[in-house]
């Protein structure tokens, strides 16, 4: 099955007989079926690229940045939340300093660009402003009721919410780096599934694009009076875009960027010229049975 894909692909590409055939003989059923193959197969090698580069160069990183910053939670540190109150054990402001923390080289150099000198500050007893936030110089600021974060030059500002209640203590970090690592540990294959799926629902609407390219090649053949219905139009546009969908698709993935305007639709009706150019126009027959695989 997998050696008649390759054939088929292989054909869709350039092969003016196998045109041939798909005018005079081949089902649409039967090109649906391929497309739908082709659409599987691509996905799945986008999706185990993208999961491998995730594998090789970020989960390593996020692990260990993970872990450092879990790692570095201070011991005699108990902050509890009470129906969204924040409250801790230690005195307010509580400094949780950058130092403090064993962060990967890359982070550190940002948190020093950026001038921060605190990793967290938990301040009860002040209301959020963003002079208090700015003077403390730290990329968290945890207040009795908020969580605000600095996103570059945004401070975004989030709510706890009544219904929150939990105590975080060291133990509770522990079993939370437990958890995440985990979780790191399944995210390849967790990546591989939500690509796949999400890369083959996106290429199942260029079942709605090719009745562009369809249109054209059905009023090109109607112009060279070759007797074609538009579903004959629409199966061979389904079969040369096998090319431009290989290119679009793979090319990004090794930073290969098409941007040209049009230049998808252009790569596609050329494989139809070219395979059609030896064709003989003939009538198609609407109903067919003899499968392409």
């Amino acid at each position: 099955m997998l050696k008649n894909l390759f054939q088929n692909i292989k054909d869709s590409i350039y092969n003016p007989a196998y045109y041939q055939k798909i005018i005079t003989e081949t089902s649409l059923r039967s090109s649906m079926h391929y497309f739908l193959r082709l659409t599987c197969a691509l996905a799945l090698l986008v999706a185990i690229i993208l999961a491998a580069r995730v594998t090789i160069f970020d989960q390593k990183k996020i692990a260990d940045a993970v872990n450092s910053i879990l790692s570095s939670y201070p011991a005699d540190l108990v902050v509890t939340v009470d129906q969204g109150i924040v409250s801790i054990n230690q005195p307010s402001p509580y400094f949780f300093s950058t130092s403090a923390v064993a962060l990967p080289s890359e982070a550190s150099d940002e948190f020093a660009q950026e001038g921060y000198e605190n990793f967290v500050v938990i301040d009860t007893e002040h209301q959020f402003s963003t002079d208090l936030f700015q003077n403390y110089k730290t990329a968290m600021l945890i207040t009795s009721d908020s969580v605000i974060v600095k996103n570059k030059k945004e401070i975004r500002i989030m709510e706890i919410g009544d219904g929150v209640s939990k105590v975080v203590d060291q133990g509770y970090v522990q079993s939370l780096t437990h958890k995440i690592n985990i979780f790191l540990k399944a995210l390849p294959l967790f990546l591989l599934v939500v690509i796949f799926i999400g890369c083959g629902i996106g290429l199942l609407f260029y079942l709605i694009y090719l009745v562009v390219p369809a249109f054209i090649i059905f009023a090109a053949a109607a112009v060279t009076r070759a007797k074609w219905t538009f579903a004959k139009a629409y199966q061979v546009a389904l079969h040369a875009l096998t090319l431009p969908l290989i290119l679009w698709l793979l090319l990004p993935v090794f930073g290969v960027s098409l941007k040209v305007k049009f230049l998808f639709t252009a790569v596609l009706l050329l494989v139809v010229v070219v395979n059609l150019y030896k064709a003989k126009p003939e009538s198609a027959p609407l109903v067919s049975s003899e499968p392409i695989a």
